[in-house]
């Protein structure tokens, strides 16, 4: 990088997505990066290639620029802008170990309050170092955006992904088409080709994205094959649908299934990962098979369809361990609500 050109004006040029300024970027990581590979696969992965992982982290470092404010690098010379790239890197090379094996993470006893009168409960459940992640957006014009992300390894591969994805959320193209009320399924597409550059070869991403609107629409996009129980106010019974489309980052297509809802006070929407409705039980039934019974039968007055969903789950485990990663979001719209 020139003396003349400060980080703050190379962020500015990333974000809109300005050629030469990503070619300086290369030329100003390229070296660090290879050189903190060169130490991460000698500690931790010599099994992987080196070529392939450079080119990878140079793709995330540029997408966790590009979910930065400017404004975040106004103030920062050369040398501590790439000391913080290279922090961001590292942190993404080497994610953190097990300490043990994960236990079930108990729901939270109070819900994210977000705008319009909506209430999120989110439950992540890793299995393994997994790649499952959830994405709440309040600050999309007076729609509330969630995506529940589901990554299609495990270990390094699905750690380090769920940890760029983070990333790409909050990325400026994307975050300009939830504040544009763009479908879903049209930004999992833009998600998709973003992605498919970057992803290490064992993996892929399943994902569903939801859009709530302040009077009471819902829509639902995903990505792989994904399950939607929708619950009336008041009612016992639960409604299953199922939502798929291409994993995100295949180059082979871009279609993306969309369901919808329009809600009233109290309905219920959950979305959870393959890895709930194929958790077996001791004789080897999946919980998807008979999922909607066994929620409805824990349907009692007063208890979100969340603290259903995870009561059936826990009577399914019993003191055995998961056999993958379940990641699970609920959204109630509370409030009086017009017909």
């Amino acid at each position: 990088m020139s003396d003349s050109l400060k980080p703050i004006d190379l962020v500015e040029g990333l974000h809109r997505s300005d050629e030469d300024d990503r070619d300086r970027l290369r030329q100003l990581c390229l070296g660090p990066i290879g050189r903190l590979v060169d130490r991460v696969i000698a500690d931790h992965r010599p099994d992987v290639e080196r070529r392939l992982v450079v080119h990878r982290t140079l793709h995330w470092v540029e997408m966790y620029l590009r979910s930065r404010s400017p404004a975040s690098f106004e103030d920062l010379d050369t040398r501590a802008f790439l000391a913080m790239i290279l922090a961001s890197a590292y942190r993404m090379l080497t994610p953190p170990g097990l300490d043990g094996p994960r236990q079930m993470v108990p729901e939270r006893s109070e819900p994210l309050q977000c705008p319009y009168g909506y209430q999120v409960w989110r439950s992540c459940l890793p299995c393994e170092r997994g790649g499952g992640w959830i994405g709440v957006d309040l600050s999309s014009g007076e729609d509330l955006w969630t995506i529940v992300i589901d990554v299609t390894a495990h270990g390094d591969a699905a750690s380090i992904t769920g940890n760029g994805l983070s990333q790409l959320w909050q990325a400026r193209p994307i975050v300009e088409l939830r504040a544009a009320g763009r479908p879903p399924r049209e930004v999992l597409s833009v998600m998709s080709r973003e992605l498919e550059p970057v992803l290490p070869d064992a993996a892929f991403v399943e994902a569903a994205l939801g859009r709530f609107t302040a009077t009471g629409e819902a829509w639902v996009a995903g990505a792989g094959p994904w399950r939607a129980l929708f619950r009336r106010a008041g009612q016992g019974r639960v409604d299953l649908r199922c939502i798929g489309g291409h994993l995100l980052g295949c180059s082979w297509g871009n279609d993306h299934e969309q369901e919808s809802w329009s809600l009233r006070a109290d309905d219920e929407l959950t979305i959870a990962s393959d890895g709930l409705y194929g958790q077996p039980d001791r004789d080897g039934h999946r919980l998807g098979d008979r999922i909607v019974e066994r929620i409805a039968r824990r349907l009692i007055p007063g208890r979100a369809m969340h603290a259903a969903v995870l009561e059936a789950l826990a009577d399914v485990i019993g003191d055995r361990g998961r056999h993958d990663d379940i990641t699970v979001l609920s959204v109630l719209r509370r409030g009086e609500v017009g017909t």
